[in-house]
């Protein structure tokens, strides 16, 4: 099935045991007004009936099967086996809005320059009736403020790369990427458990026009209770990312400098908090320094104070660090140069 205004679109769904939401995503693709030339749907070893619900309830999707390799490898596969220009990838447990398809392929042809476009998102937590936009209001007026409107979408300026090596803005369920720049830059990176998709979105960026469209046209469907450790996994995978990028950060404009130091800073303190969760404080010591040395704030001191403490003193200082400023201050600075050397003389 082409689209009538030209593009062709191949949607990519990696799967793995979802025989519970994988009818639920399928469905969107078949309600979008404007259908996509292929859907091919990458079972990644499912050992539940997602194949046969596929098979049965949607034979004309393309379904492939591999052996269990992440994520990232299925959604390679379903590119590499992919016809149409262009890509759009839908996870197995979310779901498009009816117009997702019909207004991204307006908006690529009314910018022929552009590598990747991508939209609002709405997170629906499964256990409670609770939905909260993916951007908040801080994060929509920050993308406005660097991009222009072209009447289906807006385009963004090239600033925008420098702002995603201080926070992701795209969602994956959320993007068409031109099918040639995707093989370009070498797909996902499967050697990454998580961030790969960041990794990947600041490789296009460099290739051309990013556009996105301000409404939410996808729902992401989660479930609270196992997302911790997927944090701090994103976390850790999140960071190695970025410092693989910061290593020219002497060139970056002076503003971004300063905002990408606090993003690489505030990493190393989510990180170091997950190994002291996990028991380990060596490494929880070793994260909060490097934060400190990244950003000399008053909060970075009181993480540096964190793996001293007792269970009761930890609880206390965490509700403390949020009002404390993250900010570089000389006050920080100061109470770093004071206790830094007490902590090390007595192998604290």
């Amino acid at each position: 099935m082409i689209s009538d205004i030209g593009l062709t679109i191949s949607v990519v769904i990696p799967t793995f045991n979802a025989e519970q939401t994988i009818i639920r995503a399928l469905e969107s693709v078949k309600a979008q007004k404007l259908q996509p030339f292929e859907v091919i749907v990458v079972d990644d070893g499912s050992k539940d009936r997602t194949g046969e619900l596929v098979k049965k309830n949607f034979p004309l999707a393309k379904y492939i099967r591999q052996d269990n390799a992440g994520p990232s490898a299925a959604r390679n596969i379903g590119a590499k086996a992919a016809k149409g220009e262009w890509i759009a990838f839908l996870d197995d447990d979310d779901e498009w809005l009816p117009t997702k398809l019909s207004r991204q392929t307006r908006l690529l042809k009314a910018a022929p320059s552009v590598s990747l476009c991508f939209t609002g998102m709405v997170n629906i937590n499964m256990e409670e009736p609770f939905e909260r936009l993916a951007w908040s209001e801080d994060d929509f007026s920050l993308l406005k403020s660097i991009s222009k409107d072209i009447h289906t979408g807006r385009i963004l300026s090239n600033v925008f790369y420098f702002e995603m090596l201080c926070r992701n803005y795209i969602y994956t369920p959320t993007v068409i990427v031109r099918r040639s720049q995707f093989f370009l830059v070498g797909g996902f990176n499967q050697k990454l458990k998580k961030a790969e998709d960041v990794d990947l979105w600041l490789k296009l960026i460099k290739l051309g026009e990013v556009t996105f469209i301000e409404d939410p046209l996808v729902h992401r469907h989660f479930k609270p209770g196992g997302l911790s450790n997927d944090t701090w996994e994103c976390e850790k995978n999140l960071l190695r990312v970025y410092k693989s990028y910061y290593s020219g950060l002497i060139e970056f404009p002076r503003s971004y400098r300063k905002k990408c130091n606090e993003a690489l800073a505030r990493l190393h303190r989510m990180v170091g908090l997950g190994y002291l969760d996990r028991g380990d404080t060596i490494s929880a010591k070793k994260y909060f320094f490097i934060s400190y040395q990244t950003r000399k704030s008053c909060r970075a001191v009181l993480f540096l104070v964190l793996p001293y403490l007792s269970t009761f003193g930890r609880r206390i200082l965490r509700k403390l660090m949020k009002i404390v400023s993250p900010k570089r201050s000389f006050a920080g600075e100061l109470i770093g140069f004071i206790i830094i050397p007490k902590m090390h003389k007595n192998k604290l």
